[in-house]
């Protein structure tokens, strides 16, 4: 596959041969056993038994037997190479959330650009990673959806790219409840974002602050944005929601997309809570990873244009991430 077929290759693994000898030249030195008794997996055949599991959501058995790998290591390497790739993919700043002013203005400038929603540095969202019902846990990770599932909370950029991550959340808690729980909600509710001062819009006298948008799950503050209420809403009310929802669905189409292309967010997972976190925070920063990877003419394999929501002569055109059958 690596020498004759990319597009097979890419459904594997979700990049090409080019993009995963990058990634392996990084974390291998994370990945490299000494060899004792015999000779260890190699980083190359653990980082491809980690993509595997994640991309194609095939049970740890499946795997196994496809790569000839005893079932318990298979579970240990998924647990090592996916805390691996996110130490080495978040020190190389695929997932760092702005920390100066100019990061969050540029981060602004992508909201007013794509989706003309000004002063907007970011989209909150929760998503619930559906697990197997962990043992003797009672109802703790049961949700209002029937299913027990840990909770990624997280927010996104205008370019569906995220930029800050909560991982680990039970799922029985509130979207409000997990938000007051989390070091996001902490920076965002104490106002801890280097950007407190609020400033004129462009082409305006108006005064706004920056703001992060939220659905009504979350709540409103001065630096949370949500949509209003809809009863007897005025003209420019209308026009106000459209634009908010515009912008909140960066972050469901973020999510989307990672969960089409990493197919293991489609199903149950069947492993401990622990594991689970490890798989999901590899996958966040992967993620970010493989968005920008593009072409010289921008296009991107990973996320293609018609991959998401667009606006089309003011109306929305679904994305096909939106296909449960999407790969």
């Amino acid at each position: 596959m690596k020498l004759f077929d990319h597009e097979l290759f890419f459904k594997h693994f979700r990049m090409l041969p080019s993009k995963l000898e990058e990634l392996l030249q990084w974390v291998a030195p994370k990945l490299t056993k000494p060899a004792v008794k015999r000779d260890p997996v190699g980083p190359e055949e653990r980082l491809c038994v980690t993509l595997r599991y994640v991309v194609t959501g095939d049970s740890q058995v499946t795997i196994s037997g496809s790569y000839r790998i005893s079932q318990a290591t298979v579970g240990r390497i998924i647990k090592e190479t996916s805390d691996a790739i996110w130490d080495t993919l978040v020190e190389k700043g695929f997932l760092s959330a702005p920390v100066q002013k100019d990061q969050w203005k540029k981060v602004a400038r992508g909201f007013e650009e794509k989706w003309n929603f000004p002063h907007c540095i970011g989209a909150i969202n929760r998503k619930h990673v559906v697990v197997q019902a962990p043992a003797n846990s009672g109802s703790m990770f049961f949700n209002y959806k029937k299913s027990f599932s840990i909770v990624l909370l997280a927010v996104c950029n205008s370019n569906y790219e995220f930029t800050m991550v909560d991982i680990g959340e039970s799922g029985r808690q509130s979207d409000g409840g997990t938000f007051a729980n989390s070091n996001i909600g902490q920076v965002i509710t104490n106002d801890l974002c280097d950007i407190r001062d609020p400033c004129k819009l462009d082409r305006s006298t108006f005064i706004a602050s920056y703001v992060f948008v939220a659905d009504d799950a979350f709540p409103l503050c001065y630096n949370i944005f949500k949509p209003y209420s809809h009863i007897n809403l005025s003209l420019n009310e209308i026009i106000a929601n459209y634009r908010i929802c515009w912008a909140r669905r960066t972050i469901e189409n973020t999510f989307g997309i990672m969960a089409a292309r990493f197919r293991i967010f489609r199903r149950p997972i069947v492993a401990k809570v622990s594991t689970v976190e490890f798989i999901t925070k590899a996958c966040v920063p992967l993620h970010n990873y493989l968005m920008k990877d593009r072409s010289s003419d921008g296009a991107s394999r990973y996320c293609p244009v018609r991959f998401i929501d667009q606006e089309v002569h003011n109306r929305q055109r679904d994305g096909l991430w939106r296909n449960c059958s999407a790969t």
